[in-house]
């Protein structure tokens, strides 16, 4: 839920300040999906990584896995919004 009410406040942060509804859908829905991918990762990492190197999980929830969190969101933000501006943006890309 923390999800979905961050993703609509940024959406309408970022279409008050452009003036387009299709810019905010596309922050607001990027948005949305980086921070499902990031409680996602946050919780299978230390799991995986526990199992996998037989150590202590508590020592991934740390550096190591908010690093992973924040790769696999940027990346999936950064391409999604690229991705749907392509879509609803078609004359700004050749």
């Amino acid at each position: 839920m923390g999800a979905v009410t961050t993703s609509l406040v940024t959406g309408l942060i970022a279409g008050l300040w452009t003036m387009s509804l299709r810019i905010a859908i596309c922050v607001g829905f990027s948005q949305v999906i980086a921070m499902t991918i990031a409680g996602i990762t946050g919780t299978a990492a230390p799991m995986i990584f526990g199992l996998m190197l037989n150590r202590d999980p508590g020592v991934w929830a740390g550096p190591l896995e908010t690093a992973m969190q924040d790769l696999f969101s940027s990346v999936f933000l950064f391409y999604s919004s690229l991705a749907l501006l392509a879509y609803v943006l078609p004359q700004y890309w050749p």
